[in-house]
């Protein structure tokens, strides 16, 4: 039902009025506290990040940021440190296990998978990679905020802290991660280092939604037209046509430069 009610109240229903919107925004946290008072951890906090798209749907984005923030985000790096304690003690069960006929006469075996199963009671375990995901949707709200210094801060440490290698960063959050940081310095005015990055990003996938778009503005910015045609344009060439609606939008702002351009031109 949860799920549900917040299709119903989802971004792409642009027709539904806004008291309509309001009560089953309303009717979806009466749904969710009876699962909250069954007070599992696990499911508290996927209700949690199921109240931040219900937040979100009804323009309460200073709350959601608030929920992000204050309980989930803190909620999740102790998730991940029981998990990486978890993942700590198998490798000890492993080097130190003895074979199956000795097992029951092995005490470090024994404490050690004591310890494990105490880790894992303690409460839920989460993998780097399911965190980065939260702060990417976090940051999401900050930039809808226009919270671009604090946006571009948390991107700034997940591409610093985290090598692409490493086990932190999918390859599609890596790519989140650089278009983040390339459209945080175009809005606040760094236009060469919206560039650098933005071109980064370019180098790792240019058929992702989005890739060009602020290299193209930031080039426009700067007053190079002919390279900010080359990216606007570059985003209809390369986008994927089955992607209808990222390939309108890709078109749009092409043709929107274009007729400024034009307009420009025969004012002088």
């Amino acid at each position: 039902r949860i799920l549900m009610l917040l299709t119903r109240m989802g971004k792409d229903n642009k027709d539904l009025a806004l008291e309509e919107r309001e009560e089953m925004y309303h009717r979806t946290l009466e749904e969710m506290q009876k699962l909250y008072d069954l007070g599992e951890e696990k499911l508290n906090l996927e209700l949690d990040l199921l109240k931040i798209k219900a937040l979100r749907s009804v323009g309460k984005n200073v709350e959601a940021l608030a929920l992000y923030e204050e309980v989930i985000l803190p909620k999740c790096h102790e998730a991940v440190q029981r998990n990486i304690l978890v993942d700590e003690l198998y490798k000890k069960l492993t080097i130190e296990s003895v074979s199956p006929y000795s097992f029951n006469n092995d005490e470090t075996f024994k404490e050690t998978f004591k310890e494990i199963f105490k880790a894992m009671s303690a409460g839920i375990s989460m993998k780097k990679s399911d965190l980065a995901n939260i702060i990417l949707g976090m940051n999401s709200v900050r930039m809808i905020l226009g919270q671009w210094d604090a946006a571009l801060n948390t991107f700034v440490r997940l591409f610093s802290d985290t090598p692409p290698k490493q086990d932190m960063l999918s390859a599609p959050q890596w790519l989140k991660t650089i278009m983040g940081i390339s459209r945080c310095y175009f809005e606040t005015g760094e236009y060469e280092k919206s560039i650098y990055f933005g071109e980064r990003s370019i180098e790792m996938d240019r058929s992702f939604p989005g890739v060009y778009e602020y290299i193209g503005k930031a080039y426009k910015k700067l007053g190079d037209l002919e390279m900010a045609d080359k990216m606007f344009s570059r985003a209809v060439l390369y986008g994927n046509p089955w992607d209808e609606v990222n390939m309108a939008k890709a078109q749009q702002q092409y043709d929107d430069f274009r007729r400024e351009v034009n307009l420009h031109s025969s004012l002088y």
